[in-house]
């Protein structure tokens, strides 16, 4: 069984992208801000570093402050927002908002497809992903930047499983098209941002999820599951 690597996403307002372009060396300096559709502090770092990067490479003429989910506009809403240009950039992933672009579920990865980084590469650059992903923001006034990865995403639970079987009637976060594999398998799925399943698990509204591995102490959802199952 392959592992799939999951993939976060970097957007910004499309008409921001060639105002920008166009009139950069025009002004001192230009201030942006971009929304992080998460919280945990690992995400944070790679946002950070490429504000750091951008900040170089415009010789200080393009300034972005980060914040993290939901301190600018609400996780779900990040989107439209960025849209609209009521914030300028948007860092997450495409899984948020497959209801509005529905190749944000490709672009997010599809079970059993990619197993490393240098494929994802290939994909994007060589194989033309990158080019038909950008054609699906655009209609949406956005121009997405890049994709980068956010590990594999695994089942995560509270009781143990030792069969396909026992998936039956539990509650799993799925995202994606993951969701239609559990319910073949007998299993609901619950539907929530990331930074919502702590209180989910631990409450028992969901009995488990499927999600990147780094949130094990990221999040801590170490603290609310007993078990995780490999491969991806």
């Amino acid at each position: 069984m392959k592992r799939s690597v999951a993939i976060l996403c970097l957007v910004m307002c499309f008409c921001l992208f060639f105002t920008f372009t166009k009139k950069a060396f025009a002004q001192d300096v230009i201030n942006w801000r971009l929304q992080n559709y998460f919280m945990s502090p690992s995400t944070m770092k790679f946002m950070n570093q490429f504000i750091d990067n951008v900040t170089k490479k415009t010789n200080g003429k393009l300034i972005i402050k980060g914040y993290p989910a939901n301190q600018l506009v609400k996780v779900l809403g990040t989107l439209d927002a960025v849209s609209k240009g009521a914030i300028e950039m948007g860092w997450g992933t495409g899984i948020y908002h497959m209801r509005k672009i529905p190749e944000a579920g490709v672009e997010f990865g599809l079970p059993f497809s990619w197993e490393t980084w240098a494929e994802i590469k290939e994909l994007f650059n060589k194989y033309g992903l990158l080019e038909k992903v950008r054609e699906a923001y655009a209609d949406k006034g956005i121009f997405y930047i890049a994709p980068h990865t956010a590990g594999p995403y695994v089942l995560m639970t509270k009781k143990k499983l030792n069969t396909i079987d026992d998936l039956k009637g539990l509650k799993i976060r799925g995202v994606g098209l993951i969701p239609k594999i559990l319910s073949l398998l007998g299993a609901s799925t619950v539907r929530l941002p990331g930074a919502e399943q702590y209180m989910a698990l631990q409450r028992g509204t969901a009995d488990g999820t499927i999600y990147v591995t780094l949130a094990l102490h990221a999040y801590k959802l170490n603290e609310v599951v007993d078990y995780v199952y490999y491969p991806a």
